[in-house]
């Protein structure tokens, strides 16, 4: 980085000179109170064991050493918790979020670790998955997630049944309780795993011109917490992301995500044009895996 270019030319420089050359001291060890989500799969929950696991707590362990941070982990809480500890400013650090501009108001972000589809689940042969078609209908959506309030604003005419979790959102379409679903793809394929779904139980359709770029969210205006995060996420290598990544993903969807490469290039796109991105990509994909 150009903080390291800059010591290894004055290192040189003393070098050449009479002065003696001192290695830089790695920067102090710094603690933060990171918050678990409870049951946000397959990105960070708390599994029957009690153990905290994930895609974005591997992806944030593998940074814990180049970052120079250590975690004080909170109680496993629902998001909603969480947001309001962030805000109160009893928690500096929170995985798995979309920017918006409700969260801006207290916390910062780093570019995004991995973008995932946007998906409207039903049961299959149960329709479409088109949200116009669903007026007037119940649909289920994570209670305090981003999503939530972009399908609040541009479908207000569907009676939109918010729950804490996806998987509690999946227990409810498949009882019957709602038509249908919207969250990530990833969540959907973690939460339909832990319920044992049959193959061909689902129907995933991705047609909202929305997608989920997740990042690190951390304590507001503690630019020293985003420089050691935005640092460290430049040296993971590009095949340990990969690996992370294909723990997690439902098998064949990796291709459906942007990973690290996409990162400086998604540090220009604003919200608007990510949600836009997704628009044109109407693809409908079937379970066909069993249940693992």
């Amino acid at each position: 980085m150009e903080r390291n270019r800059r010591e290894r030319r004055t290192c040189l420089a003393m070098l050449l000179g009479t002065a003696a050359c001192v290695p830089a001291r790695p920067p102090r060890e710094l603690e933060l109170r990171f918050g678990v989500e409870r049951d946000y799969g397959p990105f960070v929950f708390r599994d029957a064991d009690g153990a905290v696991k994930g895609l974005s707590v591997d992806i944030l362990r593998a940074l814990l050493p180049a970052a120079h941070l250590r975690l004080r982990w909170s109680e496993p809480r629902p998001l909603a918790e969480l947001l309001q500890l962030a805000e109160a400013g009893q928690i500096e650090l929170l995985s798995s979020l979309r920017p918006t501009p409700e969260r801006d108001s207290y916390l910062d972000f780093t570019a995004p670790y991995v973008v995932v589809p946007a998906v409207v689940a039903l049961r299959s042969g149960k329709g479409d998955g088109q949200l116009w078609r669903l007026a007037g209908r119940r649909v289920a959506v994570g209670r305090g997630y981003a999503i939530e309030a972009f399908v609040r604003r541009h479908y207000p005419h569907i009676e939109w049944q918010a729950y804490s979790d996806d998987g509690l959102s999946l227990q409810a379409l498949m009882s019957g309780q709602v038509e249908a679903l919207v969250a990530d793809l990833a969540s959907v394929e973690h939460a339909r795993r832990r319920l044992r779904l049959q193959p061909g139980a689902l129907q995933l359709v991705a047609d909202l011109g929305y997608s989920y770029p997740l990042s690190f969210g951390y304590a507001k205006g503690r630019a020293d917490i985003g420089e050691r995060l935005e640092q460290a996420l430049d040296a993971l290598p590009h095949t340990q992301l990969r690996a992370i990544l294909a723990r997690w993903l439902p098998e064949g969807g990796l291709d459906q995500v942007a990973v690290q490469p996409e990162r400086e290039q998604l540090r220009g796109v604003g919200l608007a044009s990510l949600a836009a991105a997704g628009a044109g990509a109407l693809w409908t994909w079937h379970l066909r895996r069993g249940a693992a």
